[in-house]
């Protein structure tokens, strides 16, 4: 991908997408990010917003797909719906977009690591699929990201874990309570979460879109994943907070989030294998150095 080239960002008003956004812009490709625009945010400057309204696929060069509604929600079947359709109809309208663009482009389409089963032994990118709600997204997800690959286009997807981002994500999600000194472990704690700092998501984006060799499905993860525990009380530690409260039992949990504290219950030991051998080297792959990085005065 020459730099110059015209990318489209689905979700480019997004924790990751603005990121990314600017990073592209940085590198001297032209953005157009595609979106509702108003209440749906705006992009970051120097980018172009379009409606999907309008022909936006014309003079692309190459689409980062990384739209979708949030899981991080309860899962009522309205929330349901809307999670698989903006995922499903979504990836689908934007393979037509780039089928009408003509061929030799690029698909860059987020994924998630919720196709894998809760286990504890490592998954990597050929480990089997596992069963329930997300899974089932995410093979319907990936499924219409393959249809790309139609008149030469090249398609990668990217299973992304827990993102660690300064201004959301999750710990947009547990720093408040864990800055009160409230944080404490869920479930066992044992429960094996793999996760990534949001700069070496980006750089991962960045090298799947410049990389003709990258194809196919690749783990947005850090090599080592960490259990749940773990990873609670280096958080407490990176806010300089005590860690000592009994860990929230899953039944509360479940009381609580219904049938998203599945999400949070399930355990994830899943390895990057192919961003490694593709000879992606990780920024922060280091819980601690990662933490403190994010959460620096």
């Amino acid at each position: 991908m020459k730099h110059g080239a015209r990318v489209v960002v689905t979700g480019g008003t997004g924790l990751v997408g603005r990121r990314l956004t600017q990073q592209l812009l940085a590198r001297g490709y032209e953005v157009v990010v595609v979106g509702r625009g108003g209440g749906g945010g705006q992009p970051v400057a120097g980018a172009t917003l379009r409606s999907w309204n309008d022909p936006w696929w014309e003079g692309m060069d190459a689409v980062i797909h990384l739209a979708g509604a949030s899981v991080a929600q309860r899962w009522t079947q309205k929330n349901r719906s809307a999670i698989a359709g903006s995922r499903v109809e979504g990836t689908r309208a934007v393979v037509a977009g780039l089928l009408a663009a003509g061929g030799n482009k690029v698909l860059v389409s987020a994924s998630a690591t919720g196709f894998y089963r809760s286990q504890e032994e490592v998954s990597t990118e050929a480990s089997p699929r596992g069963t329930g709600f997300l899974s089932d997204v995410v093979r319907d997800w990936e499924a219409e990201a393959v249809k790309a690959r139609a008149d030469g286009n090249r398609v990668v997807m990217l299973r992304t874990g827990l993102v660690l981002a300064p201004e959301g994500g999750v710990l947009g999600t547990m720093g408040p309570v864990f800055k009160a000194g409230l944080g404490s472990a869920l479930g066992s704690g044992r429960q094996w979460q793999s996760w990534i700092h949001i700069d070496d998501l980006c750089a991962l984006y960045l090298k799947a879109l410049e990389d003709a060799k990258m194809e196919g499905v690749y783990n947005a993860v850090v090599p080592e994943p960490v259990r749940q525990r773990d990873f609670a009380r280096a958080l407490a530690k990176a806010l300089h907070r005590p860690f000592w409260l009994p860990a929230a039992p899953a039944a509360v949990l479940r009381l609580v989030l219904g049938d998203m504290a599945q999400m949070l219950l399930d355990s994830h030991r899943i390895v990057p294998e192919r961003a490694v051998a593709a000879g992606f080297g990780f920024q922060y792959p280091q819980l601690d150095s990662a933490l403190r990085n994010l959460l620096k005065p």
